[in-house]
């Protein structure tokens, strides 16, 4: 079993920028050997949107 997430919030600034943050979380019931079970992410940035 393979389950993956995906959870973030967007956030106005002004003048059309907005800054963003992400949460990653992947889980495998039998990873491969070596590997973990659980990995995780947290991405943050900054972006622009126009009309």
């Amino acid at each position: 079993m393979l389950v993956q997430t995906r959870t973030g919030l967007r956030f106005p600034l002004s003048g059309g920028l907005h800054a963003l943050t992400q949460l990653n979380l992947d889980w495998e019931s039998d990873p491969a050997p070596g590997r973990k079970k659980l990995d995780s992410k947290v991405l943050i940035g900054i972006g622009y949107a126009y009309d």
